[in-house]
């Protein structure tokens, strides 16, 4: 063979094994990474999905979602009526196989994916009557299961383990609410944790913390109050509706509040407003005193044009039940007891914002 040939040969010889090493690395870089070798969704439990019992339900398209959250607004998905119905539909189908399969692991999967398509739908504005009383029965459920419940999903991302050190506690300058910049109550990371004190935190012991800030907004057409979860980054989730009572001759003003810094407080003396007819201070415990039994006020301070002179507004527990769902008030948003307990657990100073529509 002359030289020229035997040259070229081995010139086509090594472009070839080039090409071949070329192939070889770009197949391994698209592999599937989730360790099957079959590129499908584990199920959680170490096992891939397959068609059938334990598979989750495939998410129909999904359009991409975005939540113009406004201080004046609130949270609201972009969807057309029929993606809202989609979200809601897809989002009780969830649930109803979370209900029914036996593996906690997958069911609890099921409870985020569930939760984030409904509070999708819900806050689209788009669903029917029906529609929204049944999404806020399933989300004030999810709710209590995965926010409220001591154990925390996997890939919840308003929630995260940590185990205490010593001579940490959850609230003050260098507590653990603040280590962490969750901006929730030490009233909430409590409850949570099944703990009634601060005291009882012991070193080593793993607990749940809870992403917050919690929101509010006051519907005054219907005396209602839509709690929801909304961290920045992060979708929010719809928490719970409670009634409300509100202020006579329409006085509870319409606008945007966030939690004044120190006024959220337990039984605070009450400084009857001008034209009660009351003419005194009057103490927890004592006749006529509006707060009730429960002692709780959530001071608010105006973030508008409209509210921002308005003083002495805010949320509180109150001694007349039977107000709740009319308009008797000197002009505050009265709670009854049960629903005044979590709300004051909930909203922090500052950063949680509350809403109050016409």
């Amino acid at each position: 063979m002359k030289r020229s040939t035997r040259r070229a040969l081995g010139v086509f010889v090594a472009g070839a094994a080039t090409i071949v090493v070329i192939i070889l690395v770009i197949s391994l870089a698209f592999r599937p990474k989730d360790g099957t070798g079959t590129g499908k969704p584990s199920d959680g439990d170490g096992n891939t999905s397959t068609p059938g019992r334990g598979q989750i339900i495939e998410e129909p398209n999904r359009p991409p979602t975005t939540f113009p959250t406004t201080a004046a607004t609130g949270p609201a998905s972009a969807l057309s009526r029929a993606e809202a119905v989609a979200a809601y539909n897809h989002g009780r189908a969830l649930l109803k196989q979370a209900e029914t399969t036996s593996r906690a692991t997958l069911a609890n999967r099921l409870h985020l994916e569930a939760r984030s398509e409904l509070s999708r739908s819900f806050f689209s504005g788009q669903l029917t009557g029906a529609e929204q009383a049944q999404a806020i029965k399933d989300l004030s459920g999810l709710f209590k299961a995965t926010v409220l419940a001591r154990q925390v999903i996997e890939g919840d991302p308003y929630a995260l383990p940590y185990v205490v050190q010593p001579g940490e506690t959850v609230e003050g300058k260098n507590g653990i609410e603040q280590k962490f910049k969750l901006h929730v109550p030490a009233r909430l990371i409590l409850r949570v944790n099944g703990l009634t004190r601060g005291e009882d935190l012991r070193p080593g012991r793993t607990i749940k913390l809870v992403k917050g800030p919690f929101h509010a907004i006051v519907d005054k057409s219907d005396f209602t109050m839509d709690m929801y979860l909304h961290r920045e980054g992060l979708e929010p989730i719809f928490v719970k509706r409670v009634n409300v009572g509100l202020g006579m001759n329409s006085s509870t003003p319409v606008g945007s509040w966030r939690v004044a810094l120190g006024q959220k407080m337990e039984r605070p003396p009450w400084d009857p407003p001008p034209g009660s007819g009351l003419k005194r201070r009057i103490l927890w415990g004592e006749p006529g005193y509006a707060f009730g039994i429960k002692g709780l006020w959530i001071g608010l301070e105006g973030t508008d044009a409209q509210t921002g002179a308005v003083m002495d507004f805010g949320i509180h527990s109150t001694n007349d039940p039977n107000s709740i769902g009319r308009a008797n008030s000197l002009g505050c948003v009265r709670m009854a007891d049960d629903d005044i307990d979590l709300v004051f657990a909930l909203l922090y100073d500052v950063h949680s914002t509350v809403i109050v529509r016409p």
